[in-house]
């Protein structure tokens, strides 16, 4: 998206006051947002190959209901792409891969397919960690966790 968007404060949920360390200096974070992964990603088989990975937008069921980007909790953004598994019956309560933000009053705020926005104001405690301020990807099961399948169900469809 660089080469369309000049701006790189775009990527950047105001919201977001975590930093980073490099080379022992602390510095601001840059990016924020990560785009779901199932939105011409490459990584949903190796996660999640119970689920379709959209290639264009007439593949998309209701496009208000399935999310292009989201601010990504600070200790797990890595790679710009946000993946959520645990769709198969076995892993249905597996929180796998990445976690949301919760910059905003415990909640997140979601750009939809269609073009609209939605506020999603978390209700599990597990669903966005405490900020330890290191990378850290913990897979963990969530049993009931009302997030984790609302994240699901706004990610993709299953083939």
């Amino acid at each position: 998206l660089g080469d369309y968007v000049k701006n790189p404060a775009v990527f950047k949920d105001p919201g977001d006051r975590s930093q980073v360390t490099i080379f022992g200096r602390r510095f601001n974070r840059l990016r924020s947002y990560s785009m779901n992964g199932w939105m011409n990603g490459n990584l949903g088989h190796w996660v999640a190959p119970e689920l379709i990975t959209f290639r264009k937008f007439s593949e998309i069921p209701n496009p208000v209901s399935k999310f292009v980007f989201l601010s990504e909790h600070p200790d797990s953004i890595d790679n710009s792409v946000f993946h959520i598994g645990g769709y198969a019956p076995t892993d249905a309560d597996l929180w796998r891969w990445n976690y949301p933000a919760a910059h905003h009053g415990e909640a997140d705020n979601l750009a939809m397919v269609d073009g609209s926005v939605f506020r999603r104001k978390w209700e599990d405690e597990r669903t966005v960690p405490k900020v330890m301020g290191v990378w850290n990807i913990d897979w963990k099961r969530q049993p009931n966790n009302p997030d984790l399948r609302w994240l699901q169900d706004r990610t993709s469809v299953l083939k």
